[in-house]
Formats: structure tokens, C-alpha cells, sequence
């Protein structure tokens, strides 16, 4: 699917409902989705993709992979900018077998909002549910700039960065050389969210918004989840390109 609007084109796909492409007004935001070598091995990278139910690793109890299965899982239906997934794999063993979810990309001005919406049709056990965005921001000079509301901004350089963790008290902005800003927010009220940066390769940097630590997934520091308790997550990134951002300084 293709979302073409205000100079936005957004490639949607329905195999976990992943953007695997974003640029504006020509210009390409998001290293494309495709296979890569990294250290002498073939990776996906790319795109920019939901982390249902869990962002990262969680413990071996949840059975559930890195990141979550939603990635991995082909929607069921689509309608333009949306992608429908109802599969008994979503939570894998934790107890439910109607689990809905839907993906949405809304585009407005210089911005776009990724919608997760998740609910359960038939009571089951209570869940506390960690999901998170996972974009790979492209970096055309290997340069970027992180800054966060009350932290010391970080530049990275190089091709190898282990990930770090950042509180996200909103905005997370991504300064990159070559391209623009990007501005994060969550539109999820919850305390301590947080911001997870990281690269293995000097063509893109992961700059992810998360609820929760991955492991804390299964706790009371994420949020709960049951049927009668549907969630609606939502991420917006709001791009500036480098001539308009350098302006305004």
C-alpha cells in the first residue's frame, strides 16, 4: 500500500503492518527495508516496524521472540492506510487466542502517526504489554545527533554503537547530517517511557520509543491488558528537512 499525501509517500506493508518506506517531498527519511551483511552475516534491516507485545528481549517464561511476533505475521485485511491482524500466535503462550490488533499511518503536515490498536475478544488472564516502534533512521553522512528532555546530547559517529537507554519525556529529536530533524512523541500516556538509540552500520542509526524497559515486560511497570481493557498506542515523527531545520537555528 502507498499513502501519498501533503509530499509524503508512505510504503505500507502488510506482513506486520511495517512502513518500509517514508520519504518527503522526494526525500528519503527511512533507510530502506531490505537484507544486509552485518559482521559477515545476512540481516534485515531497514523500514521502520511495530514491536507487539514486547519490545526486545523478554524472559524464556513468555515464549515470546525479540521485538515480538507481529513482525513476522501477515495482516489479514487491509484498507488503504491500515492493516487488520487477528492470529492466535500474537501472544504466543500466554493464554489467548483472539487477539486483534490494528496498525494505522495517518499523515499531516510535515508528520505522520503510527497507531497500534490492540484488544482481546473473550476473557482470558490479565497481560502487562510492552510494545514499542523500531524505525532505522537513514544517515547519509554516518553522523546524528540525539536530544532528550533533561539529558546530555549525544552525537554518534562510526558504524558500531551497543545500545543505550534514555528516559523519553518527550520530545526525542534526531538531528542527522545530510537529511533533517526528526521529532519523536508518544501519544500514550504512561510514566517513564523510554528511548532506546543503536547502529551496526554507519547508513542508518535506531532511535526506538518504548513504553517500558524491555525487562520489565509482564509487570506493573507496563501497561494492562485484557479484553475489557483494549490499548491504543500511537508514535508521531515529525520530519524537518536539513535547509528548513538549519534555517531556524
Amino acid at each position: 500500500m502507498i499513502i501519498e499525501k501533503d509530499g509524503h509517500q508512505v510504503k505500507l506493508s502488510k506482513l506486520g503492518g511495517a512502513i518500509t518506506e517514508w520519504s518527503y517531498r522526494g526525500k528519503e527519511i527511512l533507510f530502506p527495508r531490505g537484507e544486509v551483511v552485518v559482521r559477515g552475516e545476512k540481516k534485515i534491516r531497514g523500514g521502520m516496524h511495530a514491536c507487539f507485545p514486547n519490545f526486545g528481549p523478554v524472559a524464556k517464561e513468555f515464549g515470546l521472540p525479540q521485538h515480538g511476533p507481529l513482525r513476522d505475521i501477515e495482516g489479514v485485511e487491509t484498507n488503504g492506510d491500515s492493516v487488520l491482524f487477528i492470529n492466535n500466535g500474537l501472544l504466543r503462550n500466554l493464554g489467548s487466542k483472539f487477539c486483534q490488533v490494528v496498525t494505522r499511518v495517518a499523515v499531516s503536515g510535515q508528520a505522520i502517526t503510527y497507531f497500534l490498536t490492540a484488544s482481546l475478544e473473550l476473557p482470558g488472564k490479565n497481560f502487562r504489554i510492552n510494545p514499542g516502534m523500531h524505525p532505522y533512521w537513514r544517515t547519509p553522512k554516518g553522523i546524528a545527533r540525539i536530544v532528550l528532555k533533561g539529558e546530555t546530547p549525544m552525537f554518534v559517529v562510526g558504524s558500531q554503537m551497543e545500545a543505550a537507554t534514555r528516559s523519553f519525556t518527550g520530545p526525542a529529536t534526531v538531528e542527522i547530517s545530510g537529511l533533517g530533524t526528526i521529532e519523536i512523541y508518544s501519544g500514550f500516556d504512561w510514566p517513564n517511557q523510554r528511548i532506546i538509540i543503536w547502529r551496526d552500520s554507519a547508513d542508518y542509526i535506531s532511535v526506538s520509543p518504548i513504553i517500558a524497559l524491555p525487562e520489565l515486560y509482564g509487570t506493573d511497570k507496563c501497561p494492562k491488558f485484557h479484553y475489557e481493557h483494549p490499548l491504543e498506542f500511537s508514535w508521531t515523527f515529525l520530519f524537518k528537512p536539513e535547509d528548513s531545520a538549519q534555517a531556524q537555528k
